[in-house]
């Protein structure tokens, strides 16, 4: 992952005067620098990178057609392929792993428009 805009770093000259990190990739190398010794960090750029490569969208289409404003409740639950039962997901060892869902718990109705 990239952090070239994390850390805005300056340097000094031979004249010991600031100035602007070079656009040559050096503010990028301070910002990595800076990041790998605080011990959090690299924990929660793990947390993310795996949460971005695991998602899934899905689709949803009402077998309720009217368009009457009503409030419609929904449940999104994995369930397996033969429908035996819910979804159980193994990693490569054969291990449980587990998963979470994150969904709305419903949504409005359109209203039709006169």
């Amino acid at each position: 992952m990239s952090f070239s805009h994390a850390v805005i770093a300056q340097t000094t000259t031979h004249k010991s005067r600031p100035r602007p990190a070079a656009k040559s990739g050096e503010e990028k190398n301070i910002a990595h620098k800076k990041l790998e010794r605080d011990p959090v960090i690299p924990e929660i750029m793990k947390d993310i990178s795996s949460d971005i490569r695991n998602q899934y969208s899905l689709a949803y289409h009402p077998t309720n057609p009217k368009l009457d404003g009503s409030y419609r409740k929904l449940k999104v639950e994995l369930v397996a392929a033969d429908g035996s039962g819910p979804l159980k997901v193994k990693d490569q060892k054969g291990k449980d792993v587990k998963f979470q869902i994150w969904a709305r718990e419903g949504y409005t109705a359109k209203h039709q428009v006169e």
